[in-house]
């Protein structure tokens, strides 16, 4: 019954990280909220590219979701994410598919997280489509900003705001004193 990180309270989230190759770099990494009864373990290794104004990242790698009251396991995918505006004012964003899917229920989503247009348009957009098992048609689809607003909307055409990422509190992160730590 016991979670892997057992020094933490187990109403939080735990976090674990490390470096596991050097050559290529790979970290891997787990989460975990003993209360919620959920899991999350990845690895990610990345191949960076300098594109004249901005540097791209592509994230290569996987990570899981499990969901331990149900045996569920959701494998996903990660967006690339570019530096932008390097030598004026930088900032950071978001691009490419994600997938996520679940072998046992079959249920299944597609995530566009939609780089700014070089013209207009606008920053830290995604598009989301969700899939119950065997569907090509999606039963609900998710737009507006990773970062802030995102509203749901049902293939009945009810509407809703899925989540206001804006209105969630924040939660400061607490790290143990480094002479806490055990070393292995």
């Amino acid at each position: 019954d016991a979670l892997p990180i057992s020094w933490a309270s187990k109403n939080t989230v735990k976090f674990v990280a490390e470096q596991v190759s050097h050559h290529p770099p790979i970290s891997a990494f787990y989460a975990e909220c003993y209360n919620k009864k959920i899991q999350f373990n990845a690895h990610i290794w990345t191949k960076s590219k300098f594109l004249g104004m901005s540097i791209g990242v592509h994230n290569i790698g996987q990570g899981c979701v499990t969901c331990l009251d149900y045996d569920e396991h959701y494998i996903v995918n990660f967006p690339n994410g570019y530096g932008r505006s390097i030598l004026t004012v930088p900032w950071v964003e978001l691009g490419g598919e994600c997938n996520i899917n679940c072998s046992k229920t079959g249920y299944s989503a597609s995530i566009i997280f939609h780089t700014k247009p070089f013209y207009g348009g606008k920053k830290h957009r995604i598009t989301a489509e969700i899939f119950s098992p065997n569907d090509r048609k999606a039963f609900c689809t998710i737009e507006g900003e990773w970062n802030g607003v995102m509203d749901i909307k049902y293939a009945t055409g009810e509407s809703d705001v899925f989540i206001d990422t804006k209105k969630m509190p924040m939660v400061k992160k607490k790290v143990r004193k480094l002479e806490d730590r055990k070393s292995t």
